[in-house]
C-alpha cells in the first residue's frame, strides 16, 4: 500500500523513495530472500510493487539479483516470480525474463532448468507465437530423468496447447513453408 501511495499521490517523494529503495531497501530484501526462503515470493512481490511504476528500475532489479543474492538457483527462482506478478504482455520486460531463461535451460542444475522453463510457460501464457521457436529445447528437456523438469515441461506443453487456437494461423503458415521447401 505505501509503495502504490508513493507512486500515485501527487507531491509524494517518489524520486526520493526510489533512490532509497535502489541503494538500501533493496538490498535489504535480497538479505531477507536469503535469509528466509519460505518467504521469498512474498518478498519477490513486494520488490515488484515497489519497481512497478518504472520499467527501466524493474529491469534493473533483475539484473542486480545476482549482486546481491549471490546463488544462482536464488536468482532464478526470484526471477520467476517476479515475471508472475507481471498482469499485462510487456515485450521489452518480458525479453529480460526470456533471455535469462534461455540461459537457464542449459544449466547443469536441475532447479535452474525448472525455474527457467516456470519463466518461459509464463511468457507464453501472455505471448505463446513468441515460444514456437523454443518448442523443441522444452520437447529435448521433456527427456530427462528429473521429475522437475517434466512437470514444468508439461506445464509449459499445456500453456502452448491452451493458446492453440490463437497460434492455429501461425501453425499452418509454417506448414505452408515447409511443403513449399520439400518440393
Amino acid at each position: 500500500m505505501i509503495a502504490d501511495r508513493i507512486t500515485n499521490e501527487e507531491g509524494s517523494p517518489l524520486e526520493d523513495f526510489n533512490k532509497f529503495f535502489k541503494r538500501h531497501l533493496f538490498r535489504q530484501m535480497c538479505n531477507l530472500i536469503k535469509e528466509c526462503p519460505n518467504k521469498r515470493q512474498q518478498i519477490c512481490e513486494l520488490i515488484f510493487a515497489h519497481c512497478a511504476h518504472d520499467l527501466q528500475l524493474r529491469i534493473k532489479v533483475v539484473q542486480q539479483l545476482k549482486k546481491y543474492l549471490h546463488s544462482d538457483e536464488m536468482v532464478y527462482a526470484c526471477q520467476a516470480h517476479l515475471l508472475q506478478q507481471e498482469e499485462e504482455f510487456n515485450e521489452q520486460w518480458f525479453d529480460v525474463f526470456l533471455y535469462y531463461a534461455l540461459i537457464g535451460l542449459s544449466s547443469q542444475c536441475t532447479n535452474i532448468r525448472v525455474y527457467s522453463l516456470n519463466m518461459l510457460t509464463t511468457i507464453v501464457s501472455c505471448n505463446a507465437d513468441s515460444m514456437l521457436e523454443i518448442i523443441e529445447r522444452v520437447n529435448l528437456l521433456a527427456e530427462e530423468n528429473f521429475w522437475e523438469v517434466k512437470a514444468q515441461c508439461l506445464e509449459f506443453a499445456t500453456a502452448m496447447l491452451s493458446q492453440y487456437r490463437a497460434l492455429s494461423h501461425l501453425m499452418a503458415h509454417k506448414d505452408e513453408l515447409k511443403a513449399k521447401g520439400s518440393s
